[in-house]
């Protein structure tokens, strides 16, 4: 009843550093979405649901009482999501409006970041300054963006046009990117550097399409206020 309770609020996207205390435990954790009731987040150990601990986060109250509601494995990682109500509090919708903006363009800044770092890492690997292998990439479904994307809930953010545009060419990033190393490692340097313009491109509409998505967003959050 409580998770059904938490769905009638809208649980805003994001992705903000934090700390959970539960049983005795201290563990660092990102918060992946966020309501006035309750929120979820991922972190490296599971917590059990129907135990009680604190919230951290800078920006929040010091300490927010909470209660696991529920936890599972993340597919394809090592990471556990964890839903949580809080138990002694209802959060302002300002308050978590506020929040979760900060957080989503943490997200953004984020993954501009990380794809100009994979676009750059792979242009190294083939001018010799770094060993990368193929294998060792991430795909679109485990890099940070990709995780965050596919654990975004709010329907608000998944109706966003900028949202939905960014599976395709995110997809042709890293596709291209593992490309570009396998021909490197076979010796085709020509094919290489080929497959290399095509990640440069296909990178560029990603970074170009997260920008329309910062400000989509905040449209979201005046609409729905």
């Amino acid at each position: 009843s409580e998770m059904l309770d938490r769905r009638h609020q809208r649980r805003r996207a994001l992705y903000l550093e934090a700390e959970l205390d539960v049983g005795g435990s201290r563990q660092p954790v990102v918060l992946v979405d966020l309501s006035e009731v309750g929120a979820s987040l991922r972190c490296q150990g599971p917590a059990p649901a129907g135990q009680v601990g604190t919230l951290r986060a800078a920006g929040l109250l010091s300490a927010l009482a909470v209660e696991i509601l529920s936890a599972r494995p993340v597919p394809g990682t090592e990471l556990h999501e964890i839903h949580l109500r809080f138990r002694e509090t209802v959060l302002p919708s300002s308050t978590v409006d506020a929040f979760a903006a900060r957080g989503f363009h943490n997200m953004i800044d984020l993954a501009i970041k990380d794809h100009r770092g994979y676009v750059e890492r792979i242009r190294r690997a083939l001018d010799g300054t770094e060993k990368v292998q193929a294998s060792a990439l991430p795909t679109h479904h485990t890099c940070r963006l990709g995780r965050w994307y596919d654990g975004v809930s709010d329907e608000a953010v998944m109706a966003l046009p900028a949202f939905r545009s960014l599976t395709a060419p995110h997809q042709r990033v890293h596709e291209t990117g593992r490309q570009t190393l396998k021909l490197f490692e076979l010796g085709n340097r020509e094919a290489a550097e080929r497959a290399y313009a095509e990640l440069e491109a296909a990178s560029r509409q990603v970074v170009e399409g997260l920008e329309p998505l910062r400000r989509e967003y905040e449209g979201s959050l005046r609409q729905a206020a």
